[in-house]
């Protein structure tokens, strides 16, 4: 499976820095809102994630069920009025379970992709600026990191850290910083050679007044890009690590657990399987199509 994330890395994003002089940034955001919403396909993205969002707050609405509810007498049901996905093995809603478990989804995808960006692209805003051996070191280690598959690597730390929520999210971030802290460096070896904040330089204005006033804010679009794309990939991990029995502990709900248990039964009953594969296709869709949505409105190449 391609990471997006690291695609993100591409020369389209890496334009973004050498073509963002500081001023008139107002004039720049309209323009990129205006290119962000003439795109129907990102409209669609847009939706996509504003359903599932929406689902998972108002799921308590939709379904009577608790999604920990157990009917012994109503075991594999299929679709119906009173269930409109079916129930599973022990009975459970599967409308109840799906919108609890993109609670659960979401909001790993989203928690793991942040903290592993925003520590990432401010290692690699350090040390991208400074350069030298400490540049040469880090690099080599994100290079060592960016080696295991992300589902290896997330494997191996739930392994030594153990199964829970804030777990998962450590064992992501930790997959995930390396393709921001190799973008971010990317960005700022561009942005420290122009001629701006060459000149800021000269005047003897500080280390840390030229990276966070002048280097940063011209990374911060290629970040939203990479962190868009990471979501996708952090729900699919999450998934995966509960398909095998190493995400959340049942009986919480997860869309890769309710998939573990559909696989035993789905000659009989398919739909315990589709419904949160198709919840988790619709949740890595949305956000890669916001991802290439923000990477084209902020392109300066294009229009």
């Amino acid at each position: 499976m391609v990471d997006r994330a690291a695609v993100a890395q591409t020369a389209p994003v890496a334009t973004t820095v050498a073509a963002a002089p500081p001023g008139d940034s107002r004039r720049g955001l309209k323009m990129a809102l205006r290119r962000f919403a003439r795109r129907r396909v990102v409209l669609v993205g847009v939706v996509i994630v504003a359903a599932e969002l929406l689902f998972a707050l108002l799921v308590p609405f939709l379904t009577p069920y608790s999604p920990l509810k157990q009917d012994l007498f109503a075991t594999l049901a299929p679709p119906s009025g009173a269930h409109p996905l079916g129930t599973d093995d022990l009975g459970r809603d599967i409308l109840s379970r799906l919108g609890y478990g993109a609670r659960i989804s979401l909001a790993i995808g989203l928690t793991g992709s942040l903290a592993g960006r925003i520590p990432g692209a401010v290692l690699g805003l350090f040390v991208g600026y400074r350069g030298g051996w400490v540049d040469m070191l880090v690099m080599r280690f994100t290079d060592a990191v960016m080696a295991f598959p992300g589902i290896v690597l997330t494997l191996a730390i739930v392994a030594v850290l153990g199964q829970g929520t804030y777990n998962i999210i450590i064992a992501i971030a930790i997959a995930g910083w390396p393709h921001a802290a190799r973008l971010i460096r990317g960005q700022v070896l561009q942005a420290r050679e122009l001629d701006y904040v060459m000149a800021i330089r000269t005047v003897g204005a500080r280390e840390r007044r030229i990276l966070f006033r002048h280097i940063l804010p011209n990374t911060v679009q290629p970040l939203l890009v990479s962190a868009s794309f990471g979501v996708g990939g952090a729900i699919t991990l999450e998934s995966g690590l509960s398909f095998l029995g190493l995400g959340i502990l049942p009986p919480t709900p997860t869309w890769g657990s309710m998939i573990n248990v559909g696989f035993q039964y789905i000659e009989i009953a398919p739909w315990l399987v589709f419904a949160p594969a198709v919840m988790i296709f619709l949740a890595v869709l949305g956000f890669n199509l916001l991802g290439d949505g923000i990477r084209e409105a902020f392109d300066p190449y294009l229009k």
